[in-house]
């Protein structure tokens, strides 16, 4: 596997910055067959702390020009015309599902491999989620099933892009298209990701991006919001806004500030149209009841606080690290797919294991390397082959439960595994490796070689010795 120079040294990871003194670093490093592996670190580079730097000096860390400039960039680099950045994955989903209006009775469909909060959000609206079992190859929302499961109270369907694998997009926009449903896009595995060369953020009518501290792209939080709807996105922008976005010093009330005179004035006449009451500078003139109270006031500025009461915009030191690492996602996602080409040829030599499913005509993020376990060839289990993976310090895991196996759901609508086969075999063998573009190949070696010889000590047939 070709090198980028990274460092097997788990204490550099955050880079030379961060570290103590080489004598106690010396001291204090394992041996490295000895280390935590962990299953993901964030790749941090002197970049960031530029732009931290410059950011912090400006004085102004609410949201201002390095959130505009990285929504910009953002959407330029996903091919969407736009992109709205917020405080979290959370918000990015709240915003797609609030521009449903999603009455009691409405139904969202998504695969059980969607995240619990879509869930959640739908459920929240007094609508239902409906659940579709997934394809045995991607393990995305299958199209087969998904007309079937159309009713006359859908509204929407949700499709995930497992691992950063772009879901069967041509088959499942057709079918949206022909009722008439609004497609969301859960990209939170899939920045980089493109699907027949078209980059995922604009394939479907919303696209939801997350920055979360295991992300590819780790901002430590964040989120961002994409669609092709200027009214849309217009709308979007002023519900999730702090009121005091509007008075940054770059903002139309920042010069009404200056210049009262000048203020620009909204009123709430300019907001009904907006679901979702925007944040808004209103200019009261000297007849209004706070003005006339003060004799040295003529004209007194107040800010209407949103309806809905949430601040949800994004702050200026996250779009800050989302600045330097757009820049750099290209190449975190060179390296993680080094990573991933390396662990599908050791592995692929083993019948006792399957390798993640990728697709010719599409580019794989490589957010997540979901290794399939063939469990009738081993003597243990799937978790019984993680203990030996953490017994061996690797950070290996699993994800969480898929939505019909998650308890709450379960009270809900019953035990319904056998209502969705594929997704309950397929989650019962998976085992997600660390994978992400600080590791060295050493690291990646040391995951090759865990896997490798967990498989010769357990598969069928073999001895019980070390």
């Amino acid at each position: 596997m070709a090198s980028l120079s990274r460092s097997s040294n788990s204490a550099e990871l955050a880079g030379p910055h961060f570290t103590s003194s080489p004598t106690k670093r010396s001291r204090a490093t394992p041996k490295p067959d000895q280390r935590f592996l962990p299953f993901c670190a964030p790749d941090i580079d002197d970049d960031e702390l530029v732009e931290l730097t410059e950011t912090l000096r400006t004085g102004w860390l609410s949201t201002g020009e390095k959130v505009r400039q990285f929504e910009r960039e953002f959407a330029k680099f996903v091919s969407a015309k736009h992109a709205i950045a917020v405080n979290n994955g959370t918000t990015a989903f709240r915003l797609a599902i609030q521009s449903l209006s999603l009455q009691l009775g409405d139904e969202v469909i998504m695969s059980p491999f969607a995240p619990v909060v879509v869930a959640e959000l739908v459920r929240m609206s007094g609508a239902t989620p409906r659940f579709v079992d997934v394809t045995e190859h991607g393990l995305h929302l299958s199209p087969a099933l998904l007309a079937s499961a159309i009713t006359d109270r859908t509204r929407a369907v949700v499709i995930s892009h497992v691992a950063g694998l772009p879901a069967e997009m041509d088959e499942l926009l057709a079918i949206a298209r022909e009722h008439h449903l609004t497609v969301i896009e859960d990209a939170g595995h899939a920045l980089t990701a493109t699907y027949r060369h078209n980059m995922v953020g604009s394939l479907g009518d919303i696209t939801c991006f997350t920055f979360f501290a295991q992300k590819a792209m780790s901002l430590g939080e964040g989120g961002m919001i994409c669609t092709n709807d200027a009214t849309q996105a217009s709308q979007w922008r002023l519900a999730m806004s702090s009121p005091w976005s509007l008075v940054s010093p770059t903002s139309e009330a920042s010069a009404a500030i200056a210049e009262p005179d000048q203020a620009r004035v909204t009123t709430a006449d300019d907001l009904a149209p907006i679901s979702i009451a925007a944040a808004a500078v209103k200019t009261l003139g000297s007849k209004s009841a706070i003005a006339s109270n003060a004799a040295s006031i003529t004209s007194t500025q107040f800010v209407i606080q949103a309806t809905d009461g949430y601040q949800a915009s994004m702050n200026e030191l996250t779009a800050s690290l989302g600045l330097a690492q757009l820049r750099r996602a290209t190449g975190m996602w060179q390296r993680r797919r080094e990573i991933a080409v390396t662990f599908n040829a050791s592995f692929s030599r083993f019948v006792e294991l399957q390798c993640p499913a990728d697709r010719q005509d599409s580019q794989h993020s490589w957010h997540m390397y979901l290794l399939r376990l063939n469990l009738p060839r081993l003597r243990i289990t799937r978790h019984q082959f993680l203990a030996e993976m953490q017994a061996r310090n690797i950070g290996a895991m699993v994800n969480p439960l898929p939505l019909h196996l998650q308890p709450r759901y379960t009270e809900l609508f019953g035990d319904q595994s056998d209502n969705f086969p594929v997704a309950t075999q397929e989650y019962s063998r998976e085992i997600a490796l660390p994978i992400y573009s600080r590791m060295s190949d050493a690291d990646a070696q040391r995951v090759i070689d865990a896997v490798e010889g967990i498989v010769k000590r357990f598969r069928v047939g073999a001895t019980t010795g070390h």
